[in-house]
């Protein structure tokens, strides 16, 4: 047990323990205010870098996606002007590549319309 000073100050009794107890609150309670100053910087930074983080993932995957539909339709194109040159219908290769027919068509004149020229 440690042994407690008291002494007689102008009539108060001042104990030295109360004395450091007061500075030891006055410092925990100056840490704790610089620990939820800290704290919160960090949690600032945490969410700004989960929200940038987020975002970015948001964009690719929406630039995966759109690179996808375009090599999806690129491919179609592709399908469907084999299939007009190996001799299919409009309406087959419409319905074989899943391109509109009006699209098809529009396909079917090019090709025509390279073979004019090739001949030429």
């Amino acid at each position: 047990m440690t042994k407690m000073t008291v002494r007689r100050f102008r009539g108060t009794i001042c104990e030295e323990g109360l004395m450091n107890a007061k500075s030891s609150l006055c410092t925990i309670s100056e840490d704790e205010i610089n620990w939820a100053r800290q704290n919160s910087i960090f949690k600032a930074q945490r969410d700004y870098n989960t929200g940038m983080h987020n975002a970015e993932r948001r964009g690719y995957n929406k630039g995966v996606s759109a690179g996808m539909a375009a090599g999806e339709r690129r491919n179609a194109i592709k399908n469907a002007k084999n299939a007009l040159s190996m001799g299919l219908s409009p309406e087959q290769t419409a319905q074989i590549t899943s391109l509109p027919l009006e699209q098809v068509l529009t396909l079917k004149e090019e090709l025509e319309k390279q073979k004019e020229t090739a001949v030429q």
